[in-house]
């Protein structure tokens, strides 16, 4: 048994909470969560699914990494970019392949352990401290170009 919960409001919720009731599927709609509860949230469940269609950067996704989810999202630049091989990609307009990917991880716990912890490794590049340490590096490296070219 599993059970479907969706975090997130938008202009097809009510369309998606009437999709679930008429194929009786066991679905929870939570609409918007308080940042503050993201956390609690993400450690109530078992495998993060992100299939956007378009996204600008995946800080949903950097967020499930570091909480050691193993991740199924939608095949997209931006999701490429945050995830690398730490997920399972679909395509965006694949239910049936989404659908596939999710009972994988559910029956493939060797699977979801490997994707745990390539995800937590993945998540410190996008870490406070790590991306400082980026821009402090960015920064004397201009400096001494400039001070190179004087």
């Amino acid at each position: 048994d599993c059970c479907i919960v969706i975090a997130g409001d938008g202009p097809v919720r009510k369309d998606l909470e009437a999709h679930s009731a008429r194929l009786n599927v066991n679905a929870i709609f939570l609409g918007s969560i308080e940042p503050k509860t993201v956390p609690v949230f993400l450690r109530a469940i078992d495998i993060f699914c992100f299939p956007s269609v378009w996204e600008g950067f995946g800080i949903a996704l950097v967020e499930a990494m570091s909480s050691g989810l193993p991740i199924v999202a939608s095949d997209i630049p931006p999701h490429r970019e945050v995830m690398a091989d730490a997920g399972v990609y679909v395509s965006p307009q694949d239910a049936g392949q989404l659908r596939q990917s999710i009972t994988i991880l559910i029956q493939d716990l060797a699977l979801r352990e490997s994707l745990s912890r390539r995800a937590r490794k993945r998540a410190h590049i996008f870490s406070i401290e790590h991306t400082t340490a980026s821009y402090a590096a960015l920064y004397d490296d201009i400096l001494i170009r400039k001070a190179g070219a004087s």
